[in-house]
């Protein structure tokens, strides 16, 4: 499995931590360097405003990236905008699920992970 994020939704992790929890923010940064997630470009502005039809704007960079890049999952704490709102998984075909799901997953295939490219990782 692969970690997809963009800029814009690693900038919107650190505002969300620096309000809510600071003290996370240097394990977070720690974590992003140890996982080295691939960073894909921006959305292309039509599927921005594609997604701006259904997902608020603060939100829309984050359902578009994850379109734009395929991902497999769509993973986020925000149950308000995305998580209980089931139109939003529907129109972008995303599953958009917690962390845990997400980890549940990963354990259940065993121990071999692949990087971004398929490769077996270390």
């Amino acid at each position: 499995m692969c970690l997809l994020t963009n800029h814009d939704v690693l900038l919107e992790a650190e505002r969300n931590l620096k309000q809510k929890a600071p003290e996370a923010i240097p394990l977070f940064r720690l974590l992003m360097e140890l996982v080295s997630p691939e960073i894909v470009p921006d959305p292309e502005p039509e599927l921005l405003r594609a997604v701006l039809e259904f997902v608020i704007a603060k939100d829309a960079i984050v359902v578009a990236g994850a379109i734009a890049g395929k991902a497999d999952y769509l993973v986020t704490f925000d149950r308000k905008h995305l998580i209980d709102l089931p139109e939003v998984s529907k129109r972008s075909s995303l599953p958009i699920v917690l962390p845990e799901v997400v980890l549940r997953v990963v354990r259940g295939h065993g121990k071999t992970r692949t990087n971004c490219d398929g490769s077996e990782a270390d």
